[in-house]
């Protein structure tokens, strides 16, 4: 949904450097930071979760046998 997000929000931008308006540019870059910030606060958070971390081990085990089977 960030993504999501993000993306519409870069489109948006785009659009208005042609336009030119300046305090909605300038809302639209506070959104982009604020979307950044949410986006580094959750990973903050998935570095301490340990089932989290557990789970990307496992996945990464997973894969490691695949890729040397394949």
């Amino acid at each position: 949904m960030l993504q999501e997000k993000y993306a519409e929000n870069q489109r948006v931008r785009g659009v208005l450097c042609e336009v030119g308006d300046p305090e909605l540019d300038r809302y639209l870059e506070d959104e982009r930071i604020a979307l950044f910030l949410q986006n580094e606060e959750f990973m903050a958070e998935l570095r301490w979760n340990k089932d989290f971390l557990s789970t990307l081990e496992k996945g990464a085990a997973v894969l490691n046998v695949l890729y040397d089977y394949h």
